[in-house]
């Protein structure tokens, strides 16, 4: 049984525990814990039909429950709310990624990686994605931006003493 560190608002208080139970499922992989935790968001999202956070945690759901195409179309309406979200660039990715559209999850692996150039998973995903197509120029094209990044990175960290 889950219970919030905080106690939240009464209107808020399914709309929390159904996003952590779907958390939990993903961190420990459990059906029963997204089964739970989906239903409750279905009821929820009456109530917050608009919320991203509800809508990620469907996604993240139904991602969990392989139905990645559905998935999918809830990562793009969230991403109309968050367009600079990183983690939600990165989920829509990996949702068409799962679907089969590797052009869509590779326009959305590069929009995550302009918001956040060292996101190590979106690299590997992408570079998969370029080595499969055969696309040497994007390839080549994406690990220099990487290795530019790294190099900005690395400059802006003062040396250890």
């Amino acid at each position: 049984e889950l219970h919030a560190w905080r106690e939240p608002a009464p209107e808020f208080r399914e709309r929390n525990l159904a996003i952590a139970y779907c958390k939990e499922a993903v961190r420990l992989t459990s059906p029963e814990l997204m089964a739970r935790g989906y239903r409750m968001l279905l009821e929820v999202q009456k109530t917050f039909p608009d919320d991203p956070d509800v809508l990620t945690a469907l996604g993240n759901a139904l991602l969990f429950n392989g139905d990645a195409l559905p998935a999918a179309g809830f990562f793009e309406r969230v991403l109309q709310m968050r367009p600079n979200d990183p983690g939600a660039v990165d989920s829509a990715a990996r949702a068409w990624l799962e679907a089969g559209d590797k052009t869509a999850a590779a326009r959305h692996f590069e929009q995550a990686l302009a918001l956040d150039p060292l996101l190590v998973p979106d690299i590997d995903a992408l570079l998969k994605i370029y080595r499969e197509s055969g696309d040497k120029a994007k390839e080549t094209a994406l690990m220099d931006r990487v290795q530019a990044a790294m190099r900005l990175n690395t400059h802006a960290v003062p040396p250890k003493r």
